[in-house]
């Protein structure tokens, strides 16, 4: 029993979005379903996605246990990588042609 993230992934691995899921109360259906919408969200809001790093607009969804055991536990670690890409967003150009 693991936290898991399924991460929305460019060829080159660059992370577009993921979705840290608990498989005691959860299923990797249910997360591609939730990050499916989350994605469908974005491309509504700001079109079809493109790696800001690459400028790939192919992307994969990729699942992986993490080393933490609950949410409780994985929620700072998370928190902290979150703050981290917010903060490397928003120095990437919002227009990659």
């Amino acid at each position: 029993m693991a936290i898991h993230i399924l991460q929305l992934l460019c060829p080159l691995r660059h992370c577009l979005t993921a979705v840290a899921w608990d498989d005691r109360t959860g299923n990797l259906a249910d997360a591609e379903e939730t990050l499916q919408d989350f994605t469908e969200s974005l491309i509504d809001k700001y079109g079809e996605p493109r790696c800001s790093i690459c400028a790939s607009t192919r992307f994969h969804a990729e699942d992986g246990v993490t080393r933490f055991e609950t949410m409780e536990e994985a929620r700072p670690h998370l928190l902290a990588h979150e703050i981290a890409q917010k903060i490397t967003a928003s120095l990437m150009p919002r227009d990659r042609n």
